[in-house]
């Protein structure tokens, strides 16, 4: 899966409920995104069409070993957050 096929989407939680599903990640020893993306999968796979391939599937799967594991990175403030995208873009762009 290439740079192109991921989206970034922003989104608004109540306080307490943020603080909930916080909780409920961290029991399960993985990101509050992962979290969230680990529901709407198990919401989308009563679907009749398959959700993940292979290929993604093995994505997921290294994506949070390598989390377990504490290879990520935290983005604290706007900035650290403008720098990650400015050198995400930096790294797409020799990639093509």
């Amino acid at each position: 899966m290439g740079m192109q096929d991921k989206i970034v989407k922003q989104m608004v939680f109540p306080g307490r409920l943020a603080k909930l599903i916080e909780g409920k990640a961290k029991r399960f020893g993985v990101s509050f995104a992962e979290y969230l993306r680990h529901l709407a999968i198990k919401d989308i796979e009563t679907d009749e069409y398959e959700i993940l391939d292979e290929e993604t599937e093995k994505e997921v799967g290294k994506a949070l070993e390598d989390y377990r594991k504490g290879n990520y990175i935290t983005l604290k403030t706007k900035k650290d957050i403008d720098d990650f995208y400015l050198n995400l873009a930096d790294s797409v762009k020799k990639d093509e």
